[in-house]
């Protein structure tokens, strides 16, 4: 896919953001429910990894992040 540097790099942002919050928020929903805060960690890693793809310029990566972003 071939998309605008600043695009890309909003792209990446936002995904990131959206791991960073839910990394951060973890602690915190392993008390109420642990499958609750495990669901945040694949959140985290799944949006790490988006972010990369993302970076790397691959296909994939946006369509993944749109569903990390919907089941959020």
């Amino acid at each position: 896919m071939n998309v605008s540097k600043g695009l890309m790099w909003a792209g990446i942002l936002l995904i990131f953001a959206t791991g960073l919050i839910h990394l951060i928020e973890t602690p915190h929903h392993f008390e109420e429910a642990t499958y609750v805060g495990v669901l945040f960690i694949f959140n985290a890693i799944g949006s790490a990894v988006t972010a990369f793809g993302i970076f790397l310029q691959r296909s994939w990566a946006w369509w993944l992040g749109a569903l990390i972003v919907i089941v959020y």
